[in-house]
């Protein structure tokens, strides 16, 4: 099968007897952005765990196959609230915090939180996960939730809430004192946590933990504890022989 293979993150693709029909937005994607020729194949990942070949026709998908996909998600779910923050750099964090295995992701109004997003944000934030899936050739594609003051946010895993300036024990200490399991992490925007936000989380269970002595911008922080929670997480998977996917609650 001549030509390249495309990968393209078609959401709820319909499939009947090995044929897609394209909505007109998924035909221009593949036409104009991937700018694909007639008769060439591509790898569509549905977003549900789905990784498929097909065969682009114009407005359809021909030949559409299944394919066996090397697993790509965490060993567990991995949740992250985050405060909002300003520009590009909530854009960058959304598309790392994919990249780096998140499942749901929780934007925040907080305390010291300098903007409101308008309501288009949240699509727009979820278009840069679905093509940072497409990049890291995520299976499934993560959730991102409309944005909620602290107050009305509870998460139902373990949950780490970083601070800094604080006589806390390091995150990775403290994941290494339990099992592998879901995990919550919650990291404050620019100006930090307020302190009766700090206090609120600290009563619903969440433990304060350190990612080292220095101030870190947002999205740095967001990346160091993610790297952390990745490690612990696939360590478990490599000590069982397991990989991939075992929970998605």
């Amino acid at each position: 099968m001549g030509g390249p293979d495309l990968r393209s993150q078609l959401k709820n693709l319909p499939r009947l007897w090995g044929k897609a029909d394209l909505t007109p937005a998924q035909v221009h994607y593949l036409k104009k952005v991937l700018r694909l020729r007639l008769g060439d194949p591509v790898i569509l990942l549905d977003g549900q765990g789905g990784a498929f070949r097909g065969l682009w026709q114009g407005e359809t998908l021909t030949e559409l196959v299944a394919l066996d996909h090397p697993a790509t998600e965490p060993p567990r779910p991995i949740w992250l609230a985050v405060g909002v923050l300003k520009g590009e750099a909530m854009d960058w964090l959304i598309q790392k915090a994919t990249e780096l295995g998140v499942t749901t992701l929780q934007p925040l109004t907080t305390q010291y939180t300098q903007l409101t997003p308008s309501p288009h944000k949240q699509q727009r934030w979820q278009q840069i996960a679905q093509e940072a899936c497409e990049q890291c050739e995520r299976l499934f594609l993560p959730t991102i939730l409309p944005v909620c003051s602290v107050a009305r946010v509870t998460c139902p895993h373990r949950n780490f809430i970083a601070v800094a300036r604080e006589n806390s024990r390091p995150l990775a200490t403290a994941l290494g004192t339990y099992p592998p399991q879901p995990v919550g992490v919650w990291i404050g925007p620019e100006g930090g946590w307020g302190p009766l936000e700090q206090d609120e989380l600290s009563q619903k269970g969440a433990e304060p933990v350190s990612l080292g002595p220095r101030i870190l911008r947002a999205e740095t922080a967001v990346c160091s504890a993610l790297a952390l929670v990745n490690s612990w997480l696939e360590g478990e998977a490599s000590a069982s022989g397991k990989e991939g996917l075992t929970d998605l609650r």
